[in-house]
């Protein structure tokens, strides 16, 4: 981007401008984005491991006859 920056004629200048800070913008929204995927499908994970973990200990403490039916 420093490239394009430095090499901008005069026309193109203004266009120049706005392009580089767009794309800067452009990049913080994607990471953003991005991190936020990966922090909800952790926590989705961490409350499935957890789910599951209650599921085992209330399978666990039903008597056998329960789980036969």
């Amino acid at each position: 981007m420093i490239n394009k920056y430095y090499t901008l004629s005069e026309d193109q200048s203004v266009l120049g401008y706005v392009t580089i800070p767009t794309e800067w913008l452009v990049m913080f929204i994607l990471t953003y984005f991005i991190r936020r995927t990966l922090t909800q499908f952790f926590v989705a994970q961490s409350q499935a491991e957890k789910t599951q973990e209650a599921l085992t200990q209330i399978l666990d403490n039903l008597p056998d006859a329960v789980l036969m039916l």
